[in-house]
C-alpha cells in the first residue's frame, strides 16, 4: 500500500513565503471582529462587589435598543457570563469577539437555583417558582432603568439598589405538586 505524507520541505521554495502569508492573514482574521466592543464589568451593591446567596443565581443580559440604521435588531439579547464568586461578568457576543456598538438596556435577573428548590421541597417548606425574579423585576428586560450607549470597549459598574420600587409587586406563585 502506497501512502503519501505531506512534508513542508517538498514544497518549492517559492511557495513557502506565499503559504506563510496566507496563514498569517487567516490567523489575523481570528483576532476579533472589527466593529465590535468588548464589554466586561462588575455588579455592586452598597459599594461592594455583589455576590448572590449560594442558593441563588444572577444573570446579566444586554438588550439592543437599535435604531433603524443599526445593524442589530431592537431587543436582540446578548447574555453575559457572570462569575458568582466576585460579581464580575463578560459579554462574549454571538461569536465570542464582542457585541456591536450601540445603545443597550441592561437586565439583571436573580432567581433560585434548581437545587435550592428541590432542597426546600424535600424539607417540606414553602417553595417559590424558580423563574421568579428575586429582585422584583426592578431590572427586567422591560423595566430596567440601566441604559448605556456602548461605543467602545470597557468595564461597566452596575449598581443593584434595593430601594428602587418593584415594577410589578406580586406574591411569587407557588410550585404545585
Amino acid at each position: 500500500m502506497l501512502t503519501y505524507e505531506f512534508n513542508l520541505p517538498c514544497l518549492p521554495r517559492l511557495w513557502r513565503p506565499a503559504l506563510s502569508c496566507v496563514c498569517a492573514l487567516a490567523l489575523a482574521g481570528c483576532g476579533g471582529a472589527s466593529g465590535t466592543v468588548q464589554v466586561t464589568g462588575k455588579l455592586v451593591k452598597a459599594g461592594s462587589p455583589y455576590t448572590p446567596p449560594a442558593d441563588q443565581r444572577v444573570g446579566v443580559t444586554l438588550y439592543a435598543m437599535g435604531a433603524s440604521s443599526s445593524p442589530i435588531s431592537p431587543g436582540e439579547p446578548f447574555p453575559a457570563v457572570v462569575n458568582p464568586a466576585d460579581g464580575t461578568f463578560a459579554v462574549p457576543g454571538p461569536d465570542g469577539y464582542g457585541i456591536p456598538p450601540g445603545k443597550y438596556r441592561i437586565a439583571i435577573i436573580q432567581n433560585w437555583k434548581r437545587e435550592a428548590i428541590l432542597n426546600k421541597k424535600a424539607a417540606g417548606r414553602e417553595v417559590f417558582n424558580r423563574d421568579t425574579d428575586i429582585l422584583g423585576e426592578r431590572y427586567s428586560p422591560l423595566y430596567s432603568p440601566i441604559v448605556r450607549d456602548l461605543t467602545s470597549s470597557g468595564d461597566l459598574t452596575l449598581e443593584i439598589d434595593d430601594s428602587a420600587p418593584e415594577k410589578k409587586p406580586r406574591k411569587p406563585p407557588l410550585i404545585g405538586d
